[in-house]
C-alpha cells in the first residue's frame, strides 16, 4: 500500500514519462485509446438499446456494467486517453518536470488521436453495415 505522497510522486513520474514517448508511440496509443473507448460505448448502446422503455433503469444498469470493458482494454493495451493525461501530465507540469509546451502539445495530440480512433470505429461499423444509421 502506498502513502498519498508516494501516489502523487508516481503520478508525477508517469505524467512526465507520457511526454517523453516518441510521436509515433503517442499517436498509436492515442488512437488505441479512442478506438477502445468507442467500442466500450458501442457495447453500452448494444446492451441498453433493446431494453423496453418501462425497464429503462435496467438498460442503464446493464450498459453501465458493460462500458468499463473499454477502459479495462485501454489499461491492458496501454492506450492513452485524454482524461488520464489531463491529470497525470498536468501534475507533472505543476511539479516543474515538463514545460508548458509539452503539456499543451500532449493534450492536443492525444485529443486529436483519441477522436481519430473513435471516428475510425464509427466509420468501420458504418462501412460494415453493423448499424442502422444511413
Amino acid at each position: 500500500m502506498y502513502a498519498p505522497e508516494e501516489i502523487v510522486e508516481i503520478a508525477i513520474k508517469n505524467g512526465a514519462n507520457k511526454t517523453k514517448k516518441t510521436l509515433i508511440a503517442k499517436c498509436l496509443l492515442g488512437f488505441i485509446g479512442g478506438a477502445m473507448i468507442s467500442l466500450g460505448y458501442l457495447a453500452y448502446i448494444r446492451v441498453s438499446a433493446p431494453i423496453p422503455s418501462n425497464f429503462s433503469g435496467l438498460g442503464t444498469l446493464l450498459g453501465s456494467a458493460i462500458f468499463p470493458i473499454g477502459l479495462i482494454v485501454i489499461l491492458l493495451a496501454g492506450g492513452e486517453l485524454i482524461t488520464g493525461n489531463m491529470m497525470a501530465v498536468t501534475i507533472a507540469f505543476y511539479d516543474h518536470r515538463i514545460s508548458y509546451q509539452k503539456l499543451v502539445g500532449n493534450w492536443v495530440l492525444i485529443t486529436i488521436t483519441n477522436m481519430i480512433g473513435a471516428n475510425f470505429c464509427c466509420l468501420l461499423f458504418w462501412l460494415l453495415c453493423w448499424t442502422d444509421a444511413y
